[in-house]
């Protein structure tokens, strides 16, 4: 894990080196939060704990389809609400949170932001105007794929979608630090938080400067092979139930949850 500082809250990425996975543990004035959950909660409970941060919210950004999500294992260990978009369908009960919703925690809003397109209930939780946990809409070298679990119909509609969740977040602060839900190469041990300025991005990234119709052209003319048992995940993330499935089994292999 590694944390960056700022006046009024501290966040702590917390990395899953070998699936690139990456989740948040943030917290203001004794009280934290945690997205996207891919580890034991012990995990998230100690580095909590270390910082003297009682874990009150988790939350999901979309229903995830590369890994188990351990959000719910989290919130029953912690005592936290369990939040999640309102438009989440999942067979167990959540908080439900609305677009542009605002969450307090200790000194710091966390504005909610629907951003749909990978998913169509994934959202992005803008912290302060300061960091935006943007989930697997914007990554610091891609955006994500609008395809997995849709056909060809779905899928552009889901590119339209996801075009304008972008123009939305390509709207907010040039200074506002990125923080993506997945790294699309392995990390490597001391590798430096996984970050960007949006201004960066928009620079960098050509997807975001397109038109839609040449975006969502572009965006399906390159999509990757699909993610491993990528099915058989989301199905597990959405029922909260694992069965008789090992989680190392299903998760192996690499994510492929983004389009550079």
């Amino acid at each position: 894990s590694i944390a960056m500082d700022f006046d009024e809250f501290k966040i702590i990425q917390v990395r899953r080196v070998a699936k690139g996975c990456l989740s948040y543990l943030f917290g203001s004035k004794g009280k934290a939060m945690v997205i996207d959950a891919s580890l034991d909660p012990k995990v998230y409970l100690s580095l909590a704990n270390d910082e003297g941060w009682k874990i009150v919210y988790v939350a999901d950004t979309h229903i995830h389809a590369d890994y188990i999500s351990r959000t719910i294992d989290l919130a029953n260990a912690s005592g936290a609400a369990h939040l999640m978009n309102s438009s989440t369908n999942v067979s167990y009960p959540f908080r439900p949170l609305d677009d542009k919703e605002v969450i307090e925690l200790g000194e710091v809003r966390i504005k909610v932001l629907h951003t749909p397109g990978h998913t169509w209930e994934s959202t992005s939780f803008l912290i302060e105007d300061k960091a935006l946990l943007s989930g697997d809409t914007l990554f610091t070298d891609g955006i994500g794929r609008p395809d997995l679990k849709s056909d060809q119909e779905e899928a552009i509609e889901k590119s339209k979608a996801l075009y304008n969740s972008l123009q939305l977040i390509k709207s907010l602060a040039d200074d506002l630090r990125v923080l993506p839900a997945h790294n699309s190469r392995p990390i490597v041990t001391g590798q430096a938080m996984i970050t960007e300025k949006l201004g960066t991005l928009k620079s960098t990234l050509q997807a975001l400067n397109l038109q839609k119709e040449q975006f969502v052209d572009s965006i399906l003319s390159k999509l990757p092979p699909a993610p491993p048992n990528y099915l058989t995940i989301a199905e597990i993330n959405k029922s909260g139930e694992l069965g008789d499935y090992n989680k190392a089994d299903l998760e192996a292999g690499a994510n492929r949850c983004s389009i550079s």
